[in-house]
């Protein structure tokens, strides 16, 4: 099993666009929803980063990600 450093981001949402808080930047968050952002998810980004990379099928999307992997 794979360990983790535990590394939270809050993702909002407001009119089409996307804005994610750290775990530091968090203190913003209650200034974020009286501004009118929703709170649309909590993430851990560990995980997620792993399993875009390692378990997403779609090609299109495997593009857009693979120039992020650094060359060796």
């Amino acid at each position: 099993m794979t360990e983790y450093h535990t590394i939270i981001v809050f993702v909002y949402f407001k009119e089409g666009k996307i804005k994610v808080l750290d775990n530091v930047q968090f203190d913003k968050h209650e200034i974020m929803m009286k501004e009118g952002w929703k709170h649309t998810a909590t993430v851990n980004a560990g995980i997620f980063i792993e399993n875009l990379f390692n378990k997403v099928s779609d090609e299109k999307l495997l593009n857009l990600i693979t120039p992020l992997i650094p060359k060796p």
